[in-house]
């Protein structure tokens, strides 16, 4: 016998500002098993994640350099700005 009770949404926290909010809304920044980090438009990759809230939290993010201890690996500059490239792009893309 099925309820109509609707399921909760996901709620995961931004790495930066430390605020709970929808999976959807949020960006997530992926670490694969073999090491490559990118950005994840669909949120299902596999691998160790951070979510990002807002470009103000990524740009904080760039700065000191966070995603480095929710990612639990050293991020060089190169992958950092990769991650900005990406970013800038998905959110353009959304808007």
């Amino acid at each position: 016998m099925k309820s109509n009770v609707c399921k909760p949404k996901p709620q995961r926290m931004c790495v930066v500002c430390r605020e709970q909010s929808d999976r959807h809304t949020l960006q997530r920044v992926v670490k694969s098993p073999d090491g490559h980090v990118f950005l994840d438009e669909r949120g299902k990759s596999a691998g160790r994640g951070a979510y990002i809230c807002s470009p103000e939290c990524f740009a904080r993010a760039l700065k000191t350099k966070c995603l480095d201890r929710a990612l639990r690996c050293t991020l060089s500059d190169q992958d950092y700005q990769a991650l900005a490239e990406q970013y800038s792009a998905a959110t353009s893309a959304q808007n």
